[in-house]
C-alpha cells in the first residue's frame, strides 16, 4: 500500500471514530439555573466530541408534566470545544419548584435540575412556610439589594426581633416565640415602611 493511501485510510478511520463518538449523543456539563427577579436564568455547556440538532427547553412544576418554553434552533455543540448556551425564561411559575430539561434534536432529554421561584412584587411580600413552627423565610421585592430592617411585634406592639438583610428575604427564627399571631414591618434605611404583614405561629 502506498503512502498516500496510508494516510488516505487513516483519515478515513479517524472521521468515523469522530463520527461514531458523535453519535453517542450530547454531553452536558455545568447545567444550572438561577432565579432573580422573577426571571430563571438556564446556563449549560456541551462538552467537545458531540452535536446534535437544535435544543429544546422544558418546564414543569411536578417534575412529571413538562411543557416547551423556549428552543435554540441550528447545530448545537461542536466536535472539537466545548460549547456554552444560556435560556432566560421569563414567566416561570411563582412561588413554586420550577424544573427544566433539555432535548437534544433526536438524542432525548437531559436530566432535569430544579430552582424555587419565590418572587414577591413590590410592596407585597411571601411567607415560607405559612404557618411558620420553628423557621421562615419572610420574602419581599429587592431588586437594587438595599439594607431593609424587619421588625416583628407581638399584637400588642411590643418588640420581639429585628432583623436586617440586603437580600430578598428575612430569615426568621420562631423557636423562641409562642403559637400565636405576630406583625410585622419592613423598612428601609431610612426607616420607610415598605411592608406590613402578619406571620403565624403555630405549634
Amino acid at each position: 500500500m502506498t503512502e498516500s493511501k496510508k494516510t488516505f485510510v487513516l483519515f478515513c478511520l479517524w472521521l468515523s471514530s469522530l463520527f461514531s463518538f458523535a453519535q453517542g449523543g450530547p454531553v452536558l456539563s455545568n447545567f444550572n439555573a438561577t432565579h432573580q427577579n422573577g426571571k430563571v436564568f438556564l446556563n449549560w455547556a456541551i462538552e467537545a466530541g458531540s452535536t446534535c440538532n437544535g435544543i429544546n427547553i422544558f418546564r414543569s412544576v411536578d417534575a412529571n408534566n413538562f411543557s416547551k418554553v423556549g428552543s435554540i434552533i441550528g447545530i448545537c455543540g461542536n466536535l472539537t470545544v466545548e460549547q456554552r448556551y444560556d435560556f432566560t425564561d421569563n414567566n416561570p411559575v411563582n412561588n413554586k419548584v420550577n424544573y427544566y430539561r433539555l432535548e437534544f434534536g433526536n438524542f432525548g432529554f437531559s436530566e432535569s435540575i430544579s430552582v424555587e421561584v419565590i418572587y414577591a412584587a413590590s410592596g407585597s411580600y411571601q411567607i415560607l412556610p405559612n404557618p411558620v413552627s420553628s423557621h421562615a423565610k419572610i420574602y419581599f421585592n429587592n431588586d437594587k439589594k438595599e439594607i431593609y430592617h424587619l421588625s416583628l411585634f407581638n399584637l400588642l406592639g411590643n418588640p420581639l426581633i429585628l432583623l436586617s438583610a440586603k437580600e430578598n428575604f428575612f430569615d426568621v427564627d420562631a423557636d423562641n416565640l409562642r403559637a400565636g399571631t405576630y406583625l410585622f414591618t419592613i423598612s428601609n434605611a431610612a426607616g420607610s415602611p415598605k411592608t406590613q404583614g402578619r406571620l403565624i405561629v403555630q405549634r
